[in-house]
C-alpha cells in the first residue's frame, strides 16, 4: 500500500532511496480513508470518519477467502494459490471485514491487520489459527478494545501514566494499539517479501512502533522497533503480547540459580484453577484452567533465554527473541498471563526487552521469531513430548 500524503509524527529522512521491488499504487489517499474507515473513530485529514456496520458482508479478494466458523479463534485461510516452495509471497486480502495481508512460505500463514497494528493469523496453512481471535463485539476494558492477535506494548506497564496513556496508566498507549497502522509490502513479488506497519506517534513517549514480518528459514520473524521523533527524554522497553486459545500447556525455559522460589514467581493474584508445577529446576509447565470473575494470574520468569513453547494437539508454538544484558520489568524477560474468564479465554506469550534510555533519533528493536513444530507424541505425560520440548527450549 502507497504511503499517504501526510502521517501524524512521519518525517522524511535525508537521502532516502526507493526500496527496489517496492510498488507504488496510485490512488493513495482513497485507499488510505477506505483502511481509516475499517475503525470506530479513526480521524485522518481529508477522510470522512464512519462506523462500519457490524452487519455488513466480509469483502473477500479473488486470492483468498476467510471462513467463519464457530470458533473465531481457530478460523481457517483457504488460498486459491499454491504457494511456491522455498519462496514466500504476500498477498492483500479481506480477515473477519477488515483490509489485511497474508504472507506465507508455503508450510505456515501469518495474517496482518493494520486497522488494529496486530498479527491477528498464524498457524499452518489451511490449518488453525494459533492466535486468539476476539468475537465479533471484541471486549471493552475501560477504554481498550482487545482484538486478541499479537502487538506490541511499552513497557513497564507503570510508565503508561508517561508514555501516552489517557489515564494515567490505563488504557495503553493508543497510538501503538487501538489506532490505524500505516502498511506496505517491501520487496513484493520477490523471495522475501516484508510488510511494514507503522504505528502514529504516542503523545507522551512522542515514539512510534515499527513492525516488520518477513519469513526466514521457515520462521515468521516479527521484528518491533521503537523510534523516538522529538521530546524529553523517556525510559521504557518493547513488550510483545500473543494471545493464543488455551492449550494443553506451555512451558517456560527456568534459571536453576534464581532468587525467586522455584525459580519462578507469581506477578499478581494466585488462582488454584491454573497448574504450576516445576518438572525440573529447568523447566516450568503451565496447564491453563477456568476461573470465576476475578484478577487473571501471572507468572514470570528469569528465564536463561527469551523462549516460550506452547503444545496442544501434537504440535509445539515455539516464541523467542534474543536477551540482550539489561534491566528487565520485574527482572523477567518471559512472562505468561492466563485469562481464564469462561467467556473470553485465552493464554498471553509475552517477551520483553531491556529497559531502554530514549532520547529523539533513539531506535532500539526486539525481534521475536515464530515457528511451529510437529511432536512425537500428544500426551502430557509422555516423555517423548517432554524431549520434543526441551530441545526446542534450547534451540
Amino acid at each position: 500500500m502507497p504511503r499517504p500524503q501526510s502521517v501524524p509524527g512521519r518525517r522524511r529522512v535525508p537521502g532516502r532511496r526507493r526500496v527496489p521491488g517496492r510498488r507504488r499504487v496510485p490512488g493513495r489517499a482513497s485507499v488510505w480513508c477506505a483502511l481509516a474507515a475499517t475503525v470506530p473513530g479513526a480521524a485522518f485529514p481529508g477522510c470522512a470518519t464512519a462506523e462500519p456496520s457490524e452487519d455488513a458482508a466480509p469483502r473477500v479478494s479473488s486470492s483468498v477467502t476467510v471462513s467463519p466458523t464457530d470458533s473465531p479463534a481457530h478460523r481457517p485461510v483457504t488460498a486459491t494459490a499454491t504457494a511456491t516452495a522455498n519462496r514466500a509471497s504476500a498477498t492483500h486480502i479481506t480477515f473477519n471485514g477488515r483490509e489485511a495481508v497474508r504472507l506465507t512460505d508455503g508450510r505456515t500463514e501469518a495474517v496482518i491487520v493494520p486497522s488494529v497494528g496486530r498479527l491477528m493469523r498464524y498457524g499452518l496453512v489451511g490449518g488453525e489459527n494459533w492466535l486468539w481471535n476476539a468475537p465479533p463485539r471484541p471486549p471493552n476494558y475501560g477504554g481498550w478494545v482487545n482484538h486478541g492477535g499479537d502487538k506490541t506494548w511499552p513497557s513497564p506497564q507503570d510508565h503508561w501514566g508517561d508514555l501516552g496513556s489517557r489515564n494515567n496508566g490505563w488504557p495503553p498507549p493508543a497510538a501503538w494499539d487501538g489506532q490505524v497502522h500505516w502498511f506496505e509490502i517491501v520487496g513484493e513479488g520477490t523471495v522475501s517479501p516484508t510488510l511494514r506497519t507503522i504505528s502514529r506517534t504516542a503523545p507522551g513517549s512522542e515514539a512510534r512502533v515499527i513492525r516488520e514480518y518477513r519469513y526466514e528459514n521457515e520462521e515468521l520473524v516479527v521484528s518491533n522497533t521503537a523510534e523516538k521523533l522529538t521530546g524529553p527524554p523517556a525510559e521504557f522497553g518493547l513488550w510483545t503480547i500473543a494471545q493464543i486459545p488455551f492449550v494443553q500447556a506451555v512451558y517456560v525455559p527456568l534459571n536453576p540459580d534464581s532468587p525467586y522460589k522455584n525459580n519462578w514467581l507469581f506477578i499478581g493474584e494466585k488462582r488454584p484453577e491454573m497448574k504450576v508445577r516445576n518438572l525440573s529446576p529447568t523447566l516450568l509447565e503451565i496447564v491453563p484452567g477456568i476461573y470465576v470473575p476475578g484478577k487473571g494470574p501471572k507468572i514470570g520468569a528469569d528465564s536463561p533465554v527469551s523462549t516460550i513453547v506452547a503444545v496442544d494437539k501434537g504440535w509445539a508454538l515455539k516464541l523467542t527473541s534474543d536477551q540482550p544484558k539489561g534491566e528487565y520489568p520485574d527482572k523477567c524477560p518471559v512472562q505468561i498471563y492466563v485469562n481464564g474468564n469462561r467467556t473470553e479465554p485465552y493464554v498471553e506469550l509475552e517477551l520483553l526487552s531491556p529497559l531502554r534510555k530514549w532520547i529523539p533519533g533513539s531506535t532500539w528493536t526486539h525481534t521475536v521469531r515464530w515457528s511451529l513444530t510437529p511432536l512425537e507424541s500428544k500426551s502430557l505425560v509422555d516423555p517423548a513430548l517432554l524431549a520434543d520440548v526441551q530441545a526446542l527450549l534450547r534451540r
